[in-house]
């Protein structure tokens, strides 16, 4: 993270939220005409230079921005976008989901407006020479400098691209780093697969994506409007399965033939098809290249009827059957999918896979699951480059964790997820590609780390630990922190400090996702306090296990005194020192307490409350207790029950000092005459 901000309030002025110490974001000043879909845009003044004009884009809480894309973005010599001047932390003053500390960036306000102000607005047609000269040309030489940098846009569309100074003048690139790569972006500008995937779900991004969203970009902007507006994110889809991406936007509009050549080249579906930088590059030099026909899959010899309608290719099939996944189940079961893979298609090894899959899932025990896995595999046999989906979860495999931060918050998501996981549809989707490719091998590893912490439900593991390993960015999503923005373990204790000023210490300051958190950002093993976290061993047992977590994240964090934090701490420790049974032990634990809340750290803490030696003393001084105790009661008890009078003993006793007296009086009387007899 940059720099953190603070919120102000002038007298005689409206309120701001600095960041940096420098620029004034301004909270009842709000710029709808430059938000992204994810993040609200507020006016801010700079306080060195109060004549520049400047916004901030509001990121969400529950989402990672991209902040090496900001980073990276820095060094770029010639940026054909809105260069980010800073970014941070702010306290935010306003109402949910806003509310509390969250992160917030700063551009340069454009000197023109969008292209286009919505998708939906219509715009006079941009004629080819203007769109060349002042929107290929500009926009190609800001992909190619990212792409030097090793960086994706990941938000091309007519509605994120600004002109520079005016409408005659060049273009620039809108913002790409309020969200993940891709996450906002609408199914028309991305490819037919990442087009099916759920949000968060498309992947890291890449070159070939970015000149795609290009592509349909300049066709929007020849043809003055979106054609597509009025269809659904699912007929999108089909409709470019069905007809090509170029042929289902441009429809039957009149484009000349050097256009034409250029998009067809930009939108084949294909990715081994789509024109590369240096073919675009070409094309705006003036050569002209081979158009390149479209790329559609082949034609069954007859359709196959579902849900009222005939499908004649495998993709247009697979799609369908996602869209409308409880009648799937029963195509799925009924093993009519099998024998239309081989007769129309010859496709003999992914149909036997499938119906080996189908022979397995019949007999599995999770009846219900098994049948959803059954679909996910006819997918996967009809469709092999789609994204892995099962039920209204849709991902690739190398974004597994983007997709599960997307959809934490969705019903449903996060058990489709885990059933997904549990049913290895990711090493069924591999194994369908029919080759061993390199690129495999991070993602199973992947795979197996997450079926680990699955496959153990206690607190810092589960689908929790899964979030925060797959994410390195994504913010801690404990209910304790809904108005923190905690991304880095470096930020988790004065996060807490700041929260305990504000919360009822009777609160414990650990929870299933902060224990997760620690455990994913740590550089240290913590499974053994965190098995203690998770047991039924006693409450002192487990409150010092949550020290110990909190001890390892202030390792991470700078020195400092958190007395708001240690405060709570200090309450919440209370029962490890009542666990001491030696009245003058707990008097010193909580004299040496009130030492360390007023200065002192976390560790400090957890080495005087895990004494082992003063442990080990105070359990031996009980046991001793016990045994005294116990012989004082029998004595007591004795005495009681009339022990010492009882007529048996005292006659006993009797009889024994009579025998006694006897006996040392003979010895007297005897040794009396053996003096007389001696003199």
């Amino acid at each position: 993270m940059a720099r953190e901000g603070a919120r102000e309030e002038r007298d005689g002025t409206e309120p701001t939220v600095t960041l940096a110490g420098r620029y004034e974001i301004l909270p009842e000043r709000p710029l709808p005409a430059l938000a992204s879909p994810t993040a609200p845009a507020f006016a801010v003044r700079d306080a060195r230079d109060p004549s520049r004009r400047l916004f901030a884009l509001l990121c969400s809480k529950k989402l990672p921005f991209r902040e090496e894309t900001l980073m990276a973005l820095r060094r770029l010599s010639r940026p054909q976008l809105m260069p980010p001047l800073e970014w941070g932390l702010v306290d935010w003053p306003a109402e949910e989901p806003w509310r509390g500390r969250g992160p917030a960036i700063v551009f340069e306000m454009p000197g023109g407006g969008r292209l286009m102000p919505s998708l939906s607005a219509a715009i006079p047609p941009v004629a080819d020479d203007v769109l060349t000269r002042n929107v290929i040309r500009p926009i190609l030489a800001g992909l190619r400098e990212l792409a030097g940098i090793g960086v994706s846009h990941g938000a091309i569309r007519p509605d994120n691209m600004f002109y520079r100074s005016d409408p005659a003048g060049d273009v620039i690139l809108g913002e790409n780093c309020s969200a993940p790569p891709g996450f906002a972006q609408p199914v028309l500008f991305v490819p037919i697969e990442a087009g099916m995937c759920s949000p968060g779900g498309r992947g890291p991004g890449s070159v070939a994506e970015d000149l795609y969203a290009l592509g349909v970009t300049l066709l929007l902007l020849l043809l003055g409007r979106n054609p597509l507006q009025d269809l659904d994110d699912h007929a999108i889809v089909a409709a470019k399965i069905g007809q090509g991406s170029f042929a289902a936007i441009a429809g039957q509009a009149r484009i000349s033939a050097g256009m034409t050549e250029l998009l067809r080249g930009l939108l084949a579906d294909n990715v081994n098809g789509r024109w590369t930088f240096d073919q675009l590059s070409a094309w705006v030099d003036g050569r002209r290249l081979s158009p390149n026909p479209p790329n559609l899959p082949p034609r069954a010899g007859r359709p196959f009827p579902f849900d009222g309608a005939e499908y004649w290719t495998r993709p247009a099939l697979a799609h369908a059957m996602a869209r409308s996944w409880d009648k799937a189940i029963d195509v799925a079961r009924s093993g009519q999918v099998e024998p239309w893979l081989r007769r129309s298609f010859g496709d003999i090894r992914r149909a036997k896979a499938l119906e080996s899959a189908a022979s397995f899932l019949r007999d599995a025990s999770a009846a219900g699951r098994a049948e959803h896995a059954l679909v996910a595999w006819a997918l996967m046999a009809l469709h092999p480059e789609a994204p892995v989906r099962y039920r209204d979860f849709a991902t690739r495999l190398d974004s597994l964790g983007p997709a599960l931060a997307a959809g934490f918050d969705r019903p449903g998501a996060v058990q489709h997820f885990v059933e997904m996981i549990d049913s290895k549809l990711g090493s069924a989707w591999m194994e369908l590609q029919g080759e061993n490719r390199i690129d495999f091998v991070p993602v199973r590893k992947t795979l197996d780390m997450v079926r680990y912490f699955l496959d153990r439900p206690g607190p810092g593991f589960s689908i929790e630990r899964c979030l925060y390993e797959l994410n390195p960015g994504v913010p801690c999503r404990s209910p304790l922190l809904e108005e923190e923005y905690v991304s880095k373990l470096s930020e988790l204790l004065p996060a807490l400090n700041r929260v305990a000023a504000r919360v009822d210490h009777e609160r414990e300051p650990m929870d299933r996702h902060i224990a997760a958190f620690i455990a994913a950002r740590a550089k240290t093993l913590l499974d053994r306090d965190l098995a203690a976290l998770g047991s039924s061993a006693e409450v002192y047992r487990q409150r010092l296990a949550v020290l110990r977590l909190l001890a390892a994240a202030e390792k991470a964090s700078a020195a400092a005194e958190r007395p708001a934090l240690l405060t709570w701490l200090a309450a919440f420790a209370r029962p490890i020192v009542d666990s001491y049974q030696y009245r003058p032990y707990r008097a010193v634990l909580l004299r040496e307490i009130g030492r360390i809340v007023e200065r002192g750290r976390i560790a400090d803490l957890v080495r005087l409350l895990e004494n082992e030696e003063m442990r080990r003393r105070d359990t031996d001084g009980l046991a001793r207790a016990k045994i005294q105790y116990a012989m004082t009661r029998r004595e007591v008890a004795w005495l009681e029950e009339d022990g010492m009078t009882a007529p048996d003993r005292v006659a006993r006793l009797a009889n024994r000092a009579a025998a006694a007296t006897s006996t040392t009086t003979a010895g007297f009387v005897l040794f009396g005459l053996v003096l007389r007899l001696a003199f």
